[in-house]
């Protein structure tokens, strides 16, 4: 069964998506099965990959849509694709609207895990790269993972925001994932000389 992690903080530009990159490939050079999925709307982790016009192929968005509406039969490999020996399931600007849907949505925190659920026997690790915010998103990632990566430059404002992300981690560990951890916090783009 995978370890499911989210690489999350609030502030955007700290490194996450980069953070996810490598970790995914660190993993699969130590001969990991490693699925990562791309939960912000930006996609820059599905450009990293390579994956061509996100407009034109199933990706997150369509797939919490598929889930979020009960529709019976779908299979989450429709949705992802390969790439470099790192399975990806993509994202676009269209899990913007995704999102707006599922904050009308009773019980919406739950939709990736449901998803997720489906395809950790056939990974050891899933990466979950999130929005640079504490939406319904990135809820639902926390929701749906074993543990949390917490990334912040050493920049002031990125080191401010974990206090926020920490309380909301401890939230849904008590109310909704009692098994979610935080795996710890890297700092990333430390400079000696300053």
């Amino acid at each position: 069964m995978a370890e499911a992690i989210t690489i999350a903080n609030r502030k955007g530009g700290v490194g996450k998506t980069t953070t996810t990159l490598n970790l995914a490939y660190s993993l699969k050079e130590l001969g990991k099965k490693v699925l990562v999925i791309d939960l912000d709307p930006q996609a820059n982790l599905t450009r990293c990959f390579d994956v061509g016009n996100t407009e034109n192929i199933k990706n997150i968005g369509h797939l919490l849509m598929t889930e979020l509406e009960e529709e019976e039969s779908y299979l989450v490999e429709d949705y992802t694709k390969s790439y470099d020996e790192i399975d990806i399931i993509p994202s676009s600007i269209f899990l913007s609207a995704v999102e707006a849907q599922m904050r009308s949505e009773t019980g919406s925190e739950r939709i990736l895990s449901e998803i997720i659920n489906q395809v950790k026997e056939y990974y050891e690790y899933i990466l979950i790269d999130t929005s640079p915010s504490l939406n319904v998103l990135t809820i639902n990632a926390l929701c749906a993972s074993d543990s949390v990566l917490i990334v912040a430059d050493t920049q002031l404002f990125a080191v401010v925001g974990i206090n926020e992300l920490l309380k909301t981690i401890h939230k849904i560990k008590k109310r909704v994932n009692p098994k979610l951890k935080v795996q710890g916090i890297l700092l990333t783009m430390y400079e000696n000389r300053t």
